[in-house]
């Protein structure tokens, strides 16, 4: 029996599964459909500090996906979304300044239980979940 999260092959285990490869037919699918059938230089993307996408294993999904379509040898050019926090009270945002090397969750908890400077403890988190495509380069 296989456990939750790993992948088998034959009885080996390849290791963790990951949920990349979606986000990558996503991604390869929008940009065929703005490209309106032209060749595909690159993609930009915007990745959320906390969307637990790791770029490498996207761009490896990408370039298996885009075998034989106009975005086939086009690059993947990755761009940090920050957390980012709104009071729901005071509506005033806070941007975490999250170090690439740094785990997000322990800073993300110590902020949410901190609360506002308001003094009220209710955030939101309104951005750095996501995947999202910010341009396209066409040749």
């Amino acid at each position: 029996m296989t456990g939750y999260g790993q992948r088998w092959n034959k009885g080996k285990k390849l290791g963790a599964a990951v949920h990349e490869e979606p986000y990558a037919q996503a991604m390869l699918d929008l940009a065929i459909e703005r490209a309106n059938g032209r060749m595909i230089k690159n993609v930009r993307l915007g990745v959320g500090r906390f969307s637990a996408i790791v770029p490498t294993s996207l761009e490896l999904f990408f370039s298996f996906l885009s075998r034989g379509t106009p975005a086939q040898g086009a690059d993947l050019i990755f761009e940090t979304i920050p957390v980012t926090l709104t009071c729901r009270h005071c509506r005033k945002q806070i941007t975490l300044d999250i170090a690439d090397d740094q785990p997000v969750q322990p800073v993300l908890a110590r902020h949410l239980a901190q609360g506002c400077t308001c003094g009220a403890k209710k955030l939101d988190i309104i951005d750095g979940l996501t995947v999202e495509m910010i341009s396209l380069e066409l040749l």
